[in-house]
């Protein structure tokens, strides 16, 4: 499931569109500080940022095996991590898992079924934010926004309650249309492979190929 988001993310200026007479305030965390002191204060925001990066950046890296699984080779190149949380394998693995779905015509299909799957998650993750925004609304509303700002929105509640009610049916409506995908199926099952294992078939007779060849040179 995708990570949780701020509403403001989710909803960038549509909350914000459907209250009429709202009164709209921005204000920059650390608001009402001297010049210094804000320079202080962004300068303080810039190494919370940094170092929530790094912790994050470790994180990733303690998940993820230093070998790929399936050519059991070190995972040094810079894209090999991309291609693992993509993929579950190294880059060099992932386009040969790739090519072999080209070939074989599967391609389009497992992207079709990676797709609506991630698609199913988004919006399961965009109710949860959704309800919860509607559980906690106060006469005060504060929408984040992606500059490191938020939105103090003052309202009347109804409004904001109804405009998200109507939101939350609409997602409804998108989840119906996806109810058939079970997400406890892999695309890999769904198309009736295992890329790990025809990756490392194919290692395998690249490697009897290259052998052939030494021998008879």
């Amino acid at each position: 499931m995708a990570k949780s988001r701020p509403m403001g993310y989710i909803f960038p200026k549509r909350i914000q569109e459907a209250i009429a007479g709202e009164s709209s305030n921005k204000t920059y965390y650390g608001g009402g500080l001297t010049k210094e002191e804000k320079k202080k204060f962004a300068e303080e925001k810039l190494k919370q940022n940094k170092e929530k990066s790094e912790k994050q950046k470790a994180l990733e890296d303690a998940r993820s095996p230093w070998t790929c699984p399936a050519c059991e080779k070190m995972m040094r190149k810079k894209l090999d991590q991309k291609y693992f949380n993509r993929r579950g394998m190294c880059m060099d693995c992932t386009i040969k898992a790739e090519t072999y779905l080209r070939t074989h015509g599967l391609f389009e299909k497992y992207e079709e079924a990676v797709s609506l799957r991630n698609y199913k998650a988004y919006m399961i993750d965009v109710k949860e934010q959704a309800v919860e925004f509607v559980n906690n609304l106060k006469s005060e509303t504060k929408i984040v926004n992606h500059d490191g700002t938020f939105d103090t929105l003052t309202s009347d509640i109804t409004e904001v309650k109804e405009f998200m009610l109507h939101e939350i049916e609409d997602i409804d409506k998108k989840l119906e249309e996806v109810k058939d995908i079970d997400m406890s199926l892999s695309a890999e099952y769904v198309i009736g492979v295992n890329l790990k294992e025809i990756v490392k078939d194919i290692l395998k007779e690249e490697k009897e190929r290259e052998q052939l060849v030494e021998d008879n040179s």
